[in-house]
């Protein structure tokens, strides 16, 4: 049996509570072992709680896990580290036990490197296809080894799972590697326009592989474009607004399905500002200022860099020497006609509501002060998943034939019943005509006008009423043609539809 996600995410945890030095998580090791020796050694975990999973976060966390036969019952098969210090898990269900499945976990981002290489990710890079940053294909590489093939390479479902950059790393597998599942993403940022633009036939392939949980109030996966289902999970109260992005502030929310909710509306709006902002200016722009903030959060978050002079004259140079200075100054622009279009965007609405009839012209007010800011869409890029689409379309088509072919049964039986009245108005015409023309002349001749325009009248709507019959015929036959061409892609299994299906794409 399949694992869950709720299982998925317990799991994930395990990379944070393997510290070096303190609690090392080893191959070899059950589940069950490595949890226990963590959850009843006081002092063990006491050195592995930190401002982001504190003590009481951490037991209610093993005691999940020790609750759950399943995940004790599964095998640490490979842990190492990368070159900054973040933990790579291989966890396996045990043999003999159904279907055999490998989770892959990844830790989030650890040390000055991995802070950089997150910006870095934000514009073309130096790699050969020019979107990926070093982190990411090394994260492809390890998974690509003989090493984790030989591991990985009995089981019959394969699973990668991440944190943060460990979730951004893990969807980065499944996008371009088709032997992988399953991905669940937790808090994972996205990748730039470039990428999407450059792999847009692999997200297409394999996006509908993968599943994002957010944290509704998280900073971090508001970053760049997202690829996969989304969903947004209640996190518990914090003290300090930087420990939002922390795994465990999900400890509370399992099962993940019963806490859904919607974004913080201010992150959104986050996400729509930096997206707008970043379409607004060049590549070179864009390297000069990612690569700017990202030594910035490496200096102050990291834990191994420290503010000194030397660093004070590497910002002095990236300022003032760089491009920076005249980069920060079109945020700053784009921050205020960003501001100024929310503004305008609130006013319109309200106007709108209280005068319906003045929305066309109030829309093209809008839209002109849009293309005054020279503000571009700011939303992700989505590329439309070709099975999704199949999914649902073929009965919304076969649903939409149906409808039509009622309705050219009853346009059919609404023309009988207009040529039948318009007969009748004729009969009544040719009489009219025999008994009043001699006796009432003028009055039986008003009245033989009127009937003939009536019948008139009568029979061009008994022909526009079997023209709309044939034309929704017609279209009934087209649509269901249409259906049955959608079941044949899905029988074939075709991954990719004509029309990509962006949304708020500056490639559009």
């Amino acid at each position: 049996m399949a694992l869950t996600a709720d299982q998925v995410y317990l799991l994930n945890t395990l990379s944070y509570l393997s510290k070096e030095g303190e609690y090392d998580a080893k191959a070899d090791m059950s589940v069950e072992q490595f949890v226990s020796g963590l959850r009843d050694n006081p002092d063990t975990l006491s050195s592995v709680a930190d401002s982001f999973q504190s003590e009481a976060q951490i037991r209610s966390i093993c005691d999940q896990i020790l609750s759950d036969p399943t995940l004790c019952a599964m095998k640490i098969e490979h842990a190492s580290r990368t070159e900054g210090g973040a933990d790579c898990l291989v966890i396996t269900t045990p043999d003999g036990v159904g279907e055999k499945q490998a989770v892959i976990v990844f830790e989030g981002t650890m040390g000055g490197n991995e802070w950089r290489d997150n910006f870095e990710g934000g514009a073309r890079t130096d790699a050969d296809d020019g979107v990926s940053t070093l982190e990411q294909e090394r994260a492809l590489d390890w998974y690509q080894s003989d090493e984790i093939q030989s591991i990985i390479g009995d089981c019959d479902k394969i699973t990668v799972s991440g944190h943060s950059k460990g979730g951004n790393k893990a969807k980065y597998l499944t996008l371009l590697d088709d032997s992988i599942d399953e991905c669940i993403s937790f808090d994972g940022q996205g990748f730039s326009d470039e990428f999407v633009d450059h792999y847009s036939s692999e997200i297409m392939r394999n996006q509908s592989k993968i599943t994002n949980y957010n944290n509704s109030n998280d900073y971090v996966n508001i970053l760049l474009n997202d690829v996969g289902e989304v969903h947004y999970v209640e996190g518990c109260d914090v003290k300090t607004p930087d420990v939002h992005h922390s795994l465990f502030t999900l400890y509370r929310s399992v099962p993940l399905d019963e806490h859904y909710t919607r974004q913080n509306p201010l992150l959104a709006e986050a996400d729509q500002l930096l997206n707008s902002f970043l379409r607004t200016i060049s590549q070179e722009e864009k390297e000069i200022i990612l690569g700017m903030v990202g030594e910035l959060t490496a200096d102050l978050l990291s834990g191994d860099c420290k503010l000194d002079w030397d660093d004070a004259k590497d910002y002095y140079n990236r300022i003032f020497k760089e491009g920076g200075k005249e980069v920060l100054g079109k945020f700053l622009d784009h921050l205020i006609a960003y501001a100024s279009y929310e503004i305008a965007e609130l006013i319109i609405g309200k106007l709108k509501d209280w005068f319906p009839f003045l929305s066309p012209w109030l829309n093209d007010v809008l839209e002109k002060v849009k293309d005054k800011g020279g503000m571009p869409d700011g939303a992700d890029i989505r590329l439309g998943n070709a099975a999704d689409y199949i999914l649902t379309d073929t009965d919304v088509l076969s649903s939409l034939a149906r409808q039509l072919q009622t309705l050219e049964s009853e346009l059919n039986s609404c023309a009988g019943a207009i040529s039948r009245c318009a007969d009748e108005v004729d009969d009544a015409k040719i009489s009219i005509r025999i008994s009043l023309s001699i006796v009432f002349g003028l009055a039986g001749l008003a009245a033989n006008l009127a009937n003939s325009l009536i019948e008139g009248v009568l029979r061009k709507m008994s022909r526009t009423a079997r023209s709309l019959s044939g034309e929704a015929e017609d279209l009934a036959q087209r649509i269901r043609q249409l259906a049955a061409m959608v079941e044949s892609t899905e029988q074939e299994n075709v991954s990719l539809l004509p029309d990509g299906g962006h949304s708020a794409s500056p490639y559009t």
